[in-house]
């Protein structure tokens, strides 16, 4: 019986204490939107991953501003123009690296996933937000619900459009 212990308390510390890191290499066509970038990942036992960052805002293949990596400043919801009387824009942001999103919604931040199924085809999941008292609930529940409901997007000039269908639910300009 020792013995069994003995052996089972050896390959459970042996298990525990080695750590050894892989270098995947990911291609272009991982990466969550149109964003041609090689990029190199490093993934250690404990499967944490560290990725390189694209380098600069624009899509190479076509020289368009990309939707990833950029901040965008909401300047109409649901076609209203949106006045910012602070000095906190409000925004989202998306990194391609996690498929994740965040922003700033007037009082909260917000943040979820994001997934690109084709060229222009955008949807958001997993939408989370803070929940600090203000009296701004009413654009934020609406821009909150934007993102929720949408399923498309294009980029013209420096402008983001999302859509639900063919009605533009909000738009954003590139914060340079």
């Amino acid at each position: 019986m020792k013995r069994i212990y003995l052996i089972s308390s050896l390959a459970l510390v042996m298990m525990t204490s080695c750590k050894k890191d892989q270098t995947t290499n990911v291609d272009a066509n991982t990466t969550k939107d149109s964003t041609a970038i090689k990029k190199e990942a490093t993934v250690d036992s404990a499967n944490t991953a560290s990725a390189e960052k694209p380098a600069g805002t624009t899509d190479p293949a076509n020289g368009k501003l990309s939707i990833s990596e950029n901040k965008w400043v909401l300047s109409e919801l649901n076609g209203a123009a949106v006045t910012n009387n602070t000095d906190k824009d409000y925004f989202i942001s998306l990194d391609s690296g996690l498929a994740r999103f965040s922003g700033f919604t007037g009082c909260n931040t917000v943040e979820g996933d994001y997934q690109i199924v084709e060229a222009g085809k955008l949807l958001f999941a997993n939408v989370n937000s803070t929940e600090v008292a203000c009296d701004k609930t009413k654009m934020e529940n609406e821009f909150i619900a934007a993102l929720k409901s949408t399923d498309s997007y294009t980029i013209e000039g420096d402008m983001l459009q999302l859509q639900k269908g063919k009605t533009v639910v909000a738009k954003f300009a590139v914060k340079k």
